[in-house]
């Protein structure tokens, strides 16, 4: 009995660790409303948004600037690694051109990265890009 009692009290400690902040899914629908305030203002417009996801992916168009934006909960036991690159089967093509997030935003619980870039003229009509968020994160993709 005290040995199910014990693993019953372990495994419920071990979900709260992997638990959001209470205030989270508040903290990043403002941050998100800000951030996306802040991105219009610059000129950029929406292309597309992912809702929590470790992954994602989509095109990039010849001579575009793109922001992308990571929302995700600030939480002292996980590290964060973030990071956006074109799809290739070579590898030394994608360690070239990857490129990794700056936080940019906090409020609250919630906090926000950003990655910025813009592509060059190239032969291709379009190249796909593959994002990577560790941990799961909204991500916003915006373009001008």
């Amino acid at each position: 009995m005290k040995q199910q009692l014990l693993v019953l009290l372990f495994l419920f400690n071990v979900s709260l660790v992997f638990a959001q902040s209470p205030t989270y899914e508040k903290d990043s629908k403002d941050v998100a409303k800000a951030a996306k305030d802040r991105a219009i203002k610059n000129g950029y417009k929406a292309l597309i948004n992912f809702n929590a996801t470790n992954g994602a992916s989509f095109y990039i168009y010849p001579s575009k600037s793109y922001l992308i934006l990571y929302i995700y909960d600030i939480s002292p036991n996980v590290t964060t690694d973030f990071n956006a690159h074109i799809m290739s089967p070579d590898t030394a093509i994608e360690k070239k051109y990857t490129a990794i997030p700056e936080d940019i935003l906090v409020h609250g619980s919630a906090k926000v990265a950003a990655t910025r870039f813009q592509t060059p003229a190239f032969k291709e009509s379009k190249l796909p890009v593959k994002i990577n968020a560790s941990p799961k994160a909204k991500i916003y993709i915006y373009y001008k």
